[in-house]
């Protein structure tokens, strides 16, 4: 878990209280939890407890024992009951993702409309812990719906397919699949919406289509025949963004034959045209200078590859390069990432020369403001007739040298870098001659003075004035130099009067709106940083009172220049806001140069700017009407009365929307399906919040190499759509309908794997698969919170296993030491509990797999990263040593029970794959160390109840857990029992220490706990009379040295509750044999996700549909009791929940299916029912209380002969003769007699 700034051990943070403004006594309090000896005491009052236990009222801390679960609460846990269905207010946070995985993200909201569209790569707003308490509301940045308009008996109804429409609406989600049913007491039609995007596991081509298949089902509940109409329509969303800041096109056109009917839309790129054509003198394609001369050693051998380029020159952001290399002097091939030593060098660049035929030349230019030193020249005889240069900044922007004069003259262009300190350096891309010339610039404001003279000023956020750039803190400045052209700018981020607390100078709020004036120019460009809240922290035009553009930072401090395309409004009066309506986290706004000019900011070809693509919608029916331009789409009747819209129009001036139309006519009780696709093709992703990731800027999305555009997906789709919408019918009947486990459970354990349809989730076009830790929050597919996931490595297992190849022991992996990085290229240092948990990790995608081909190909470097960790365990006896580095964002120290637990699981893992590897000795080595670790575990760590941590005494002062009960205590021994390992800690003190958990850390009431507690501050992710299980509490005592001295700011973690940490428990619980307790502890999450709370999808920690959360699969491995081992065609089962009637899906390596077992008395019959792929079998295990007489397999009506079986602690283990391969429809059936 990771908050938005770097990591700072000492910093303080307290969001209990401000300023730390509450009582210092507070910090003091004796943490104390009632145990079961107390919990006569709990049915009385607060008072009566704490004079039972000899202690002061306001210092006691009740985790209470008697959890005031509901009465039918246990019953409700086993009941295998209906599919959760939602109506009437719990409709409104609904949000269920619905688009193909790591394609983006959309959502089916609980009335069938669609929102959250964020499919269109706009700039990356970072989503926060605030998402828990205050739900994201729907809303949509295009118009659009569906709408059923109904003729008969003379009458026409048009109704849209929503809320609005009809006053019965109810919601089912089982994810992929959810449904919506529509009625009214008036309709004569009940509509049912399913709405899925292809979800075939093990199939990754399948399951990440850019598209969303609607089929509506009509059927007439009236007495009377009906024509009805069902329409779609959408707005173009292409060019979303980038219509505000430059000339686009929108363009819309009909597609489709026989079966299929729809509309696309695109956008194209306006340029001016003068009556002689552009000459593109220099484009910089090739990897040498010729047709130059060079002198110098600044501009290297040639032009660069933007791929090439260092992450610190992008940290303004792309840097509008126009092909794939350009020019720089900046020599950091040589410099060996030694910024200064790069700007060190000289040297010019002279053209060939050239007759001057057209009246400008327009070059890209960026880096140093040095007149004269870093430039571009125009040379005419000799003598300089026209000069531009950088504006200190790395990105490049668009200059028109205007030569008009010399048309006809022969000249040179001469590329300069003359300087040799800060910013000594010159970038140049394409150099093209033209007779399109702009009008000058007009610099309305460079904040060059000390007041805000000429700006009316609200609140105290902006100060007195601009700040002097020499005067901002050093923690602005970590993300690098702030860009600013000039001594000064503003910021609202008011540092002057916090006193160096972070969190209260961005809870100032204030707005600065300047002196009118008269848009006389195309574009405002605005260089603006700070927080990404759109509308709260932001630079606003209004004209004539009207917002009519809004532009805002990327929770980046640094400016970048970004433009408002003001085209329509010219000669009307207009005004700037610049605003601060934010109070949290970035919670302000930098702001720079704001510039009125003819040319925009970002003049990169259009097919390289993210929010460009083509989106399609389309009816699977030829006898739908496609019309792709309407003239008014202002709702449903608005758009069945419309006359047709222009085909093409100027995205500045207007949009555009376009309509699919199908007539259906139903007779008394018939019905009819009709099936919507809905695609879209945004290819580039917004590389500016992936520029940490290797080769950045040349990244696509993967599907912009399967497919041309949007149309060819719908085609796609439509296409091969039996097959899809078979295979993802027949997923769900398996998970859900065909299964014996409750109905709540199988939504709860299946929803967060809903993520890999959320932007927390990146497939690219060169195969490499990238997880933020929730959605664009904390970067690197982050090893330590990735290590709870288990959704996609069990449904696609095949993204999981390259991802531990080309990420894990690739590009973060020190070949030289076997250190992992944590965060790959976002941070190559380690994390103690990410590497271990990578080893586990590698364990179990190999268990996945078909074969030992990936261990194989990948074992070496597996093995020097365990070396690695075993060389921090300075015994060497089996626990770690020194700085430990976690998932709780702080380094700790001393002998921790969870990061050791978690060592000898990695340490059980590498035995297992050392012995496969026919490597003995380094499997007996860690064997060795494994079983002194636990042994330490067992005797030195636990104090007859749980595992604690041992505090370094050299590190006292260190945030820590000590004599704490914590969450992950055992999260080692959780992930050795999902992967089938050697026990790491003895099972009866695991019972205790999970009981131990559900004792002292599972409450129903947070908000109570945290008004006495020890450790201030934390998120709210379980509220008031919310169940939930608290990371850490201190039943006896340690709570008021936990958080360190001085504070850490990571202390607040211990009072918070992460969905991740429960859902590992309860696997834990449920592998133990502690049923209940573990599936009470799912059920609290699954309550506090009802969508009369919240979204049921979205699992919120530091950010939106966090990855931890995938955690919840293991929990339903663990209900299964399902083991697996892919190249050894082994896989077993042990349910823990109605075992005599059981049927639950499995995935393997290269199939899916159900598994079915009843028992009664010593008879068991399993089959293992193969629904997809196929599945290799040579061992099945199963469990039984008694020891078999007998054991017959069957495949289909043959009889396959065993080889052997075994009985041991009521585990059957069946080794077949020869290893079967049970093929789709086909079930391998296993009968035992006892």
């Amino acid at each position: 878990m990771t908050r938005q700034e770097p990591r700072m051990a000492d910093q303080s943070y307290d969001e209990c209280c401000p300023g730390n403004a509450c009582s210092p006594n507070r910090r003091q309090f004796l943490t104390i939890t009632l145990g079961a000896a107390a919990g006569t005491v709990l049915a009385g009052s607060r008072a009566e407890a704490a004079a039972a236990l000899g202690v002061p009222e306001d210092r006691l801390i009740a985790v209470p024992v008697d959890k005031a679960l509901p009465p039918d609460w246990s019953a409700e846990l086993y009941r295998r009951g209906e599919p959760t269905s939602y109506e009437g207010a719990d409709l409104r946070w609904i949000g269920m993702p619905i688009g193909g995985g790591a394609a983006g993200q959309l959502y089916l909201g609980g009335d069938g409309r669609l929102w959250n569209w964020d499919i269109f790569n706009r700039p990356a707003a970072g989503t926060t812990d605030a998402g828990y308490a205050n739900p994201r509301q729907p809303s949509s940045p295009i118009r659009h719906g569906f709408a059923l308009r109904t003729r008969s008996a003379g009458r026409v109804q048009t109704r849209a397919l929503d809320a609005a429409g009809f006053d019965q609406v109810r919601f089912t989600g089982q994810y992929p699949l959810g449904r919506v049913r529509y009625r009214a007491a008036d309709a004569p039609v009940e509509v049912t919406l399913e709405a899925f995007s292809p979800f075939v596991p093990l199939s990754v081509a399948d399951s990440t289509l850019p598209a969303t298949v609607l089929a509506y089902t009509l059927r007439n509940t009236s007495g009377r025949t009906v024509d009805a109409t069902l329409l779609g329509y959408v707005e173009n969303p292409v060019c979303l963004d980038t219509r505000t800041q430059r000339g686009v096109t929108l363009r819309s056109s009909a597609f489709g034959g026989r079966s299929l009917r729809g509309i696309a839309f695109s956008a194209a790129e306006q340029t001016e045209t003068a009556d002689r054509p552009d000459i593109v003198f220099e484009d910089w394609e090739r990897d040498t200078y010729e047709g130059w001369t060079v002198e110098g050693t600044a501009f290297g051998a040639g032009p660069v590859p933007v791929s090439e380029i260092p992450d610190y020159m992008k940290r303004s952001g792309p840097l509008n390069a126009t092909g794939q290399r350009l020019v720089t002097s900046h020599d950091f091939r040589g410099a060996g990432g030694d910024i200064g030593r790069a700007d060190a060098p000289t040297g010019r660049l002279t053209s060939r020369p050239f007759t001057i035929t057209r009246r400008s030349v327009r070059l890209s230019l960026g880096g140093g403001n040095h007149p004269g030193q870093t430039c571009v020249n125009v040379v005419v005889d000799g003598a300089v007739v026209a000069t531009a240069t950088g504006r200190d900044t790395e990105v490049m922007h668009t200059v028109f040298l205007d030569v008009a004069a010399h048309e006809g003259k022969s000249a040179v262009i001469e590329i300069v870098d003359d300087h040799t300190g800060a910013w000594g350096h010159v970038n140049c891309d394409r150099i093209v001659f033209t007779d399109v010339a702009p009008r000058p610039e007009i610099v309305f404001e460079d904040w060059e003075r000390d007041t805000y003279e000429g700006w009316t000023v609200e609140g105290t956020a902006f100060g007195a004035g601009p700040v002097p750039v020499s005067e901002i803190p050093d923690y602005m400045k970590r993300f690098g130099d702030l860009g600013a052209s000039g001594q000064r700018f503003v910021t609202s981020h008011d540092f002057r009067g916090a006193g160096g607390d972070a969190g209260r100078a961005d809870a100032a709020t204030g707005k600065l709106t300047s002196r009118p004036f008269t848009v006389a120019r195309r574009y405002v460009n605005v260089a603006v940083g700070g927080g990404s809240h759109r509308g709260t922290t932001c630079v606003n035009l209004l004209v004539d009172g009207v917002l009519v553009a809004s532009v805002a930072g990327r929770d980046a401090e640094p400016v970048s220049v970004a433009t408002m395309n003001v085209f329509a409004y010219q000669g009307r009066t207009a005004v700037i806001e610049i605003v601060d309506a934010d109070t949290g986290g970035w919670g302000h706004v930098n702001v720079d140069r704001i510039v009125f000019s003819d040319v925009p900011t970002d003049t990169r070809p259009l097919e390289q700017v993210p929010d460009h693509g083509t989106l399609a919608l389309a009816a699977l029916d030829g006898r739908a009407v496609a019309r792709p331009s309407v003239a008014r789409w202002d709702g449903p009747d608005e758009v069945f009365a419309a006359e047709d819209g222009p085909t093409e129009v100027d995205g500045s001036l207007a949009g555009q929307a376009g309509s699919v139309a199908v007539p259906v006519r139903l007779a008394p009780g018939q019905s009819r399906t009709v099936r919507f696709v809905l695609g879209w093709h945004f290819p580039v992703p917004d590389r500016v919040s992936l520029g940490f990731l290797r080769g950045s800027d040349t990244l696509r999305r993967q599907y912009g190499g399967r497919f041309a555009d949007a149309r060819a997906v719908v085609e796609h789709v439509a296409g091969d759509l039996d097959r899809l919408e078979a295979d993802t019918r027949a997923w769900v009947k398996t998970w859900y309908t065909d299964a014996t486990l409750p109905h709540w459970f199988l939504e709860r354990t299946l929803a967060p794997a809903s993520t890999l349809a959320t932007n927390t989730c990146y497939l690219f076009d060169d195969g490499r698969f990238y997880g933020w830790e929730g959605v664009y929050c904390c970067p690197g597919t982050c090893e330590h919170v990735w290590n709870y996931a288990q959704s996609i490595a069990r449904l696609f297992p095949q993204l999981e296993r390259d991802t531990r190849s080309r990420v894990d022991l690739g590009i973060g992996f020190h070949p030289d030491t076997g250190q992992i990085g944590n965060r790959a290229e976002a941070d190559m240092a380690w994390a103690t509990d990410g590497q271990c948990g990578t080893i586990l990790r590698c364990y179990r995608e190999h268990l996945t797999a078909p074969d030992d081909t990936y261990l194989r190909a990948n074992w070496s470097r597996l093995r020097r990263a365990l070396e690695w960790v075993m060389d921090h365990d300075a015994g060497p006896n089996g626990t770690l040593d020194g700085a430990q580095p976690n998932t709780l964002d702080t380094v700790w120290y001393g002998e921790i029970a969870w990061i050791t637990g978690m060592y000898v699981a990695a340490l059980r893992a590498g035995a297992e794959m050392a012995d496969e590897m026919g490597q003995s000795e380094f499997a007996d080595r860690c064997r060795a160390l494994a079983e002194s670790g636990s042994r330490y575990l067992s005797t030195e760590l636990y104090n007859g109840e749980y595992f604690i941590q041992k505090v370094d005494p050299a590190h006292a002062d260190v945030i820590n857990s000590n004599r704490g009960c914590h969450i992950d205590q055992l999260f080692g021994q959780s992930l050795a029992g999902q992967l089938g390992l050697p026990r790491v800690v003895p099972a009866e003190q695991a019972v205790s220490a999970l009981e131990s958990l559900y004792r002292y850390n599972f409450t129903p009431d947070h908000a109570a706990y945290r008004e006495g507690s020890a450790i201030a501050g934390g998120r709210w992710f379980a509220m008031d009379h919310e169940y939930g299980m608290l990371m850490t509490t201190w039943p006896h005592g340690g709570g008021d040295t936990a958080a360190g001295n001085p504070a850490s700011w990571a202390a607040m973690y211990f009072n918070e509750v992460w969905t991740g940490q429960e859902y590992q428990v309860a696997a834990h619980m449920l592998q133990e044999g502690l049923v209940e307790p573990g599936l009470t502890l799912t059920r609290a999450v699954h309550e506090r996700y009802a969508a009369g709370r919240r979204n049921p999808y979205n699992e919120i920690e530091c950010g939106d549909h966090y990855a931890r959360a995938m955690a919840s699969h293991g929990v339903y491995l663990a209900a299964c009791g399902f083991e697996y081992h892919g190249p050894r065609g082994h896989i077993g089962f042990a349910p823990r929940i109605s075992p005599d009637r059981f049927a639950a899906a499995f995935t393997a390596a290269e199939g899916w299916g159900l598994y079915r077992q009843e028992r009664h008395g010593g008879h068991l019959a399993a089959t293992l029912d193969v629904r997809y792929g196929r599945l290799r079998v040579a061992s099945v295990a199963l469990a039984s209380a008694r020891r078999p007489r007998n054991v017959t397999v069957r495949l289909g009506n043959r009889t396959r002969p065993v080889r052997d079986w075994s009985y041991r602690d009521g585990r059957i283990l069946v080794t077949l003769a020869a290893e079967v391969v049970v093929g789709r429809g086909e079930a391998l059936r296993v009968t035992v007699n006892g």
